[in-house]
């Protein structure tokens, strides 16, 4: 979840595994886990999520994944496939001798030390260091560290790594590096200096098979633990902690300058074994000022700069391009249908306020870019269920459905800790079309948290983006463990599919789920948002790479045309 209006890498070689993301309404199929493990070529695991937190623990829970700043890692399903031939056109590609870059976050990251979320820190990191696999395309999982793995068994992983790769401190990497990396990782999961680290949770144990080879024994079957796998970069273990310079990444920090909690100059390493880096050099700030990284725009300070919703575009003097990353989330609507006497009891009365908001003005008038949702699952995840249809904005079905409903016009609280806009767009249009709600803007998140899923208030509206790129991290976090709503039939299918490696099965039972939230409305999808990112110089090309990772780009494969 965030508190704003919004919220790869290609090895020169062709890997011996490529995980494609599903086009919706056609989901992925997983491979057959029954069949014997081969070592060569790597079959891939579908990929879900930890078993949905009980009642007693969802807001503890809760609010560490809220905290995630949206955009991290991915849980799609994968299967193997071999890359198609491109036919796209020769593409001449100039190398950038420097790219700015700003971010809307204030202090500079330092891994495994510090890490401020699934954001722009994120972004940072990982053009320093790598991890087993990456993503592409912000849904694609990639070989990277990793060539290729397989399973034993759905709760084991054998990896085989990429031979060769040196750390920039001089070492080559060899599987005892990776199994310190992610022993560090279990120790410090709950670390909330590094949110990393969370991704940690449903590791076991690590064992170092071969000089290239690491088996991972997770606690459950976990399928989505490429997903995390992507943001647990390799480090160094001899090499100092929090050196920059630990990594294997294209980048290193540039000798001779010094890295503030403001600033931080990288440089193209020497025969970087992903491929000809293009970005040269990256000088990065971290700003976390909207209204001076609009003025730092115009002022030709940097060359891409954001995040921006729609309106704040507005703002800019000068020429730019938009970067557009879609985000895997949406903002959502929670009812609380728990509350006795309340007229939210009424599913005739959840479902009139549906039809009492117009999505595509209100995503307008909250000053955003984005799509309107028809379900909690969004199109881009796992569990989307095609057969779920959006419903339209409708006055008379309105009025029709609240007739007969008890206290129908008795005031509503909907608090928001969101103070742009969108929030007060949104109860404008309720109570325009008869209903009677009061905003309650709260400041303090933790607050929200507590009060707003402890059932305190009538209305909720947040957005959350999956941080495993999954539906079933949606649906835990919109459906289970809180007291505006309980179905124990939910709850139940939500443990099934924690507990599910088929990807057939698992996205059959999220789209299940979906159904049934469908039918009785605790929760009423709002829109899903696109991150915008302005490039001020007509002639770069940076592509959205990184799920959900500030601007997504990889810098070293950004380049001028």
């Amino acid at each position: 979840m965030q508190n704003d209006p919004l919220s790869p890498q290609e090895p020169t070689a062709d890997p011996a595994v490529t995980s494609p993301t599903p086009t919706p309404p056609t989901q992925p199929l997983p491979p057959d886990l029954n069949q014997p493990a081969q070592p060569e070529p790597a079959v891939l695991a579908p990929a879900p999520q930890p078993k949905p937190a009980r009642k007693k623990k969802i807001l503890t829970t809760l609010l560490v994944l809220l905290l995630l700043a949206g955009a991290a890692a991915a849980g799609y399903f994968l299967l193997l496939k071999k890359d198609k031939p491109s036919t796209t056109q020769s593409i001449v590609k100039k190398d950038i001798p420097v790219l700015t870059v700003e971010y809307n976050e204030s202090t500079v990251p330092q891994y495994p030390l510090k890490m401020g979320g699934y954001g722009a820190d994120s972004n940072l990191i990982l053009q320093l260091f790598e991890g087993l696999v990456q993503f592409q395309n912000t849904t694609d999982i990639k070989p990277l560290l990793a060539t290729s793995w397989y399973n034993p068994d759905p709760s084991t992983w054998v990896f085989t790594l990429r031979q060769g790769i040196k750390f920039h401190t001089g070492r080559e990497m060899t599987s005892d590096d990776v199994k310190s990396t992610l022993d560090y990782a279990i120790a410090h999961q709950k670390d909330s200096k590094v949110t990393f680290f969370t991704a940690a949770s449903t590791l076991k144990s690590i064992e170092a098979t071969g000089r290239y080879q690491v088996k991972i024994t997770t606690n459950s079957p976990d399928p989505l633990l490429l997903a995390r796998l992507s943001t647990l970069p390799i480090f160094d273990p001899k090499a100092k902690l929090g050196d920059y310079d630990s990594g294997t990444g294209p980048y290193i920090v540039k000798p001779g300058t010094t890295t503030t909690d403001s600033a931080i100059d990288l440089v193209a390493t020497d025969n970087y074994w992903g491929g000809h880096v293009y970005t040269r050099e990256v000088k990065a700030e971290f700003v976390g000022d909207e209204d001076k990284l609009i003025k730092n725009i115009d002022d030709n300070k940097f060359d891409i700069s954001g995040s921006f919703v729609g309106n704040e575009l507005s703002h800019f003097k000068v020429p730019y391009t938009k970067l557009k990353v879609p985000d895997q989330g949406l903002t959502l609507l929670m009812l609380n249908t728990e509350k006795s006497g309340s007229p939210l009891q009424s599913l005739a009365f959840r479902q009139a306020l549906e039809y009492a908001i117009d999505k595509p003005k209100l995503i307008k008038d909250s000053g955003l870019e984005g799509s309107p949702a028809d379900q909690i699952v969004p199109i881009s995840l796992p569990g989307h269920n095609p057969d779920i249809s959006a419903v339209p904005y409708d006055l008379e079905k309105v009025k029709s459905l609240t007739k007969d409903v008890k206290g129908a016009t008795d005031q509503l609280t909907l608090a928001t800790t969101d103070a742009s806009g969108g929030p007060e767009a949104l109860a404008k249009q309720l109570n325009d079309a008869g209903f009677n709600i009061k905003i309650v803007l709260l400041s303090d998140f933790d607050q929200f948290v507590n009060d707003g899923f402890g059932g305190k208030y009538d209305m909720i509206t947040f957005n959350y983006t999956s941080n495993f790129t999954d539906g079933l991290d949606i649906l835990n976090i919109a459906l289970t463990g809180t007291k505006n709503y309980d179905n124990s039939q939910i709850d139940s299918l939500l443990d099934q599919t924690s507990k599910t490696f088929d990807a057939k099965q698992r996205i059959s039972l999220m789209q299940q789920i979906a159904t049934i939230a469908d039918k009785e409305k605790p929760i009423i999808p709002l829109y899903t948002h696109t991150r915008i990112y302005a490039i001020t110089k007509p002639n770069i090309v940076a592509k959205a790479d990184m799920q959900d990772f500030s601007n997504s780009a990889y810098y070293w494969k950004v380049y001028q045309k």
